[in-house]
């Protein structure tokens, strides 16, 4: 009787259903209306299955079959719901679900659909625990169980029917039974199929089956009709056992048996033929003793519980002599897990089960040493009464070899997975039999795509396709024939192409290779890259009108562009190979030129590496020329060398001479102009005073010899600024302390204006003119910055460099003049102090700039970068 729960939020639906299924279907049926309580109801009985509505409070009908899954309870659950949503069906059958049943209609045609539904569910849930307790058995047991099908193919096998063939469990499923049928008995065989059929019972046959290796055996089927609740004939099942032991000592067996038995009918009609067949048997069982004791097989007979017969090779195998092993149980010398099977087999085959038994089995020898044997079994008669009689073959060595295979194979695959190279096996077809991760990612697909009877070939950029094909069709020909590694290119999943580097050797015995590949698309970007840079710089080095010279670590040149021959007069023929402090350095540097280079070589470093200098050197006719030197380091092949960039700077140094010359004689011309004006203009001046002596009561001449006197004033301090200009630049560079400086400049300052110094120790590098640039700004203050009575100097650090700070308390600087008072001739004097002062500045990089408030004093900044300032402690 089919026991239910039923769940339903509505009592009349719980009550009409339960009458129906109970009274008219047999089933036995329980009632609840929440979820809730039919989890209660399940955890503490035993149901067939679940029936739910789909909308309930608390929890719904989904929820309900969610929970019961989750408590791994595998019941049939149907939902039977008055809602026919689309999306309740799907939601119900994805968590489980076995049926969904809509209600509403005929009564009776509804309640008779659920019925069957529940019946269908419980039957096919039972079914399916059946066939898995079946399979699970079938696994568990040691004879071969191979089920076939209404259309005559294999529909399940077992590992030990696999194993005895010699194929894998997934090659014999789907096969036709025949291929595991010598030919001889397949017709026979066939036949028995068809016997079977026809009376519907059990049927057993011996016939000789083959094994994937072609060998055959002796075995024996028994097969039993399977059919449907309708009739139906659903499949065959057939249990095989390896008779091949037994077929062979009963073969033997027989015989003897044949000869005891001729041998008593002759005693009974005479003495003579009695002692003649006597002795025969005893003739028959020296020959089986000898066979016994020469065989390498174990062989031992046993009676009751003890050895009655061990022959040599038993002894070699256990350890024990024959003596010793007489004196045990037969089940003793096997370790202790096999003890209860082989003495309960033992003991039934005493009672006349002649089925031959066959195992694998570790035993324990004398010296306490473990081994696997190969053990068969058989059943005869000594002595009038049921002996056992066993075979056995130390396959210890086979075993560990197997072991060791296994081991081997294991480490192989671990090797091929993690190797950081793409690797594959394939076959002869170019198929990819076996791929890595790495490969699989360098082709950009999947490992089961690849796997899944694509072909290498396929990949391949056509230009590469033909070589490749015959590489390989020569290299199954004969492996010398083809080379084992060389560059071509694939095309990937996505599209690219990649240059790929293959090394390819043979598998023995086989058509297959094994092919790892080397990505060198990196390396092909870079030697196409260095070619053209060395294209390059060869276009270069051949357009350059400087010389290019390089040597190696011995000083050897090995470069020598066009402009080096036009240079220095040598042919490139003659100078390879040659010393480059011989050849183009003069006697007198040689030796310092040659110590350079050695310590260059010897650390990498020099006081030339990096920059450039001016030097001379000779020409091949002996003539010394100037020449500016730049030397960087190269390293080639590993290998340190030195690239010389070479200018001849004779025609330039002909022109700083004569430069140097003319600024020499405007020099003088410009002193001696200048002191010639300023004697007129003191002659002037002079002239001047004394007719404004003699003519004191004359305003109006009064007034034009103020304006001559002013117009020579002026061409006095325009004259004293060339002086000033014309120095600048003249004198090098050098360390100044700021607050000296300043304080020489304010010597002239009136008394009435304070003067506040704060730049601590802090020193800049500047042209020696530096203090002109500070007396500018007290004169400015002075002169435009009306009613000045304080100037502050001051200092502080501005990231990596220094601001210096000029502010008085004048009038200050408007707007619209800040970005002219810089310009020559700007302003209200001569227009050329703040001028004189940025160009004095600019010679160290010193920047100025103007950022006071109009109306509140003027203040000058000047922005000194980090290798113009120093000072003991860092201005605040």
């Amino acid at each position: 009787m089919i026991h239910l729960l039923f769940v339903d939020d509505e009592s009349a639906i719980l009550d009409i259903t339960k009458i129906y299924l109970e009274r008219n279907f047999g089933f036995q049926v329980e009632t609840t209306e929440s979820a809730p309580e039919g989890l209660l109801l399940l955890e503490g009985g035993s149901f067939d299955a679940v029936i739910s509505d789909y909308e309930m409070p608390g929890m719904n009908g989904i929820d309900f079959l969610k929970e019961i899954r989750q408590r791994r309870m595998d019941l049939p659950f149907i939902i039977f719901t008055g809602r026919g949503r689309e999306r309740v069906a799907i939601e119900a059958f994805e968590n489980g679900a076995d049926f969904y049943i809509q209600k509403g209609g005929d009564p009776k045609s509804q309640f008779t659909e659920l019925a069957h539904k529940v019946r269908q569910a419980v039957e096919k849930r039972q079914a399916e625990k059946e066939r898995a307790f079946l399979s699970n058995i079938a696994q568990q047991v040691l004879d071969s169980v191979v089920v076939i099908d209404s259309a005559s193919r294999i529909s399940y096998i077992n590992e030990a029917a696999a194993v005895l063939f010699g194929y894998s469990v997934d090659e014999l499923l789907g096969a036709e039974p025949a291929c595991l049928v010598a030919n001889e008995d397949r017709d026979r065989l066939s036949a028995g199929f068809q016997e079977l059929l026809e009376a519907g019972r059990v049927w057993t046959r011996q016939f000789k089956g083959i094994k994937k290796d072609g060998t055959t055996f002796f075995a024996e089927i028994k097969l039993s009709p399977l059919y449907e609740a309708q009739g139906r004939l659903s499949s065959i099942v057939g249990v095989i056992r390896d008779i091949s032991d037994r077929i062979r000592y009963e073969e033997e067996l027989q015989a003897a048996y044949g000869q005891m038995q001729a041998a008593y009918e002759d005693a009974k009609a005479s003495r003579d033929l009695l002692v003649r067949q006597n002795r025969e048997l005893e003739e028959s069982e020296g020959k089986f003793r000898a066979l016994t004791e020469s065989t390498p097989m174990a062989v031992l007979v046993y009676q009751d519980d003890r050895w009655v017969y061990a022959n040599p090779a038993a002894e070699e195998i256990s350890g024990y002599s024959e003596a010793e092993l007489k004196s045990m149980y037969f089940w003793d010398f096997v370790e202790s897990p096999y003890h209860d099977m082989i003495r309960q087999r033992g003991a039934t085959r005493q009672k006349g089960d002649t089925t031959a038994y066959r195992y694998e089995l570790q035993v324990r020898t004398k010296d306490g040493t473990e081994r696997w044997i190969d053990l068969s079994s058989g059943f005869i008669e000594l002595h009038g009464r049921p002996a056992g009689i066993v075979t056995a073959i130390d396959i210890t060595d086979r075993k560990k070899a197997d072991e060791e295979l296994r081991k081997a194979k294991a480490w192989y695959q671990t090797i091929f997975e993690t190797t950081s190279l793409p690797t594959a096996v394939v076959d002869e077809n170019t198929r990819f039999i076996v791929v890595n991760n790495e490969l699989a990612k360098l082709l950009a697909l999947s490992k089961e795509e690849l796997e899944g009877g694509k072909c290498w070939r396929e990949f391949i950029v056509p230009e590469d396709l033909e070589m490749m094909l015959g590489y390989s069709a020569a290299r199954r020909q004969d492996p010398a024939s083809a080379p084992r590694n060389y560059e071509f290119r694939v095309r990937s999943g996505s599209g690219e192409i990649r240059h790929i580097y293959l090394t390819v050797a043979l598998i023995p015995d086989s058509l297959m290779s094994v092919v790892s590949l080397l990505d060198i698309t990196e390396r092909k970007k870079a030697e196409d890259a260095l070619r053209e840079s060395e294209q390059m710089f060869r276009a270069i080095s051949t357009a350059a009108h400087d010389a290019v010279i390089m040597t190696d670590r011995e000083g050897r040149i090995s470069m020598w562009n066009p402009a080096a021959e036009r240079i220095f007069g040598y042919r490139p023929a003659e100078v390879f190979g040659r010393n480059v402090h011989s050849l183009l350095v003069p006697g007198e540097f040689e030796k310092a030129a040659a110590a350079g280079f050695e310590h260059f070589e010897m650390s990498g470093t020099g006081a030339l590496i990096g920059s450039t200098v001016e030097m001379e050197a000779i020409r091949r006719n002996g003539e010394r020329f100037p020449a500016e030197l730049s030397i960087s380091a190269v390293e080639i092949g590993g290998s340190r060398n030195s690239l010389a960039i070479v200018r001849d700077v004779t025609e330039r140094k002909q022109a700083e001479n004569a430069m140097k010359m003319a600024n020499k004689k405007m020099h003088l011309l410009s002193e001696i102009t200048r002191h010639d004006i300023l004697n007129q203009i003191t002659g002037l001046s002079g002239n001047i005073g004394l007719l404004k002596e003699i003519l004191p009561e004359e305003p109006l001449m009064q007034k034009f010899l103020g304006n001559i006197e002013k117009t020579g004033k002026e061409i006095e301090r325009k004259i004293s600024f060339t002086r000033d200009y014309q120095s600048l630049g003249i004198r090098a560079p050098r360390w100044q302390r700021v607050d000296t400086v300043v304080r020489h400049a304010a010597a002239g300052l009136p008394a009435a204006i304070t003067l506040t110094v704060s730049t601590g120790s802090l020193e800049i590098f500047a042209d020696p003119m530096l203090e002109k640039v500070f007396f500018n700004f007290f004169d400015n203050s002075r002169r435009h910055g009306g009613r000045v009575s304080e100037v502050r100097v001051s200092s502080r650090a501005d990231g990596d460099g220094v601001t210096i700070v000029y502010e008085d308390n004048g009038c200050g600087i408007s707007a619209a003049d800040k970005e002219k008072i810089f310009s020559q001739g700007f302003g209200k004097g001569t227009g050329l102090g703040l001028f004189l002062a940025k160009e004095i500045l600019d010679i160290t990089g010193i920047a100025i700039a103007e950022n006071g408030e109009p109306g509140a004093g003027a203040r000058f900044e000047l922005r000194v970068p980090s290798k113009c300032h120093r000072a003991p402690e860092r201005p605040d």
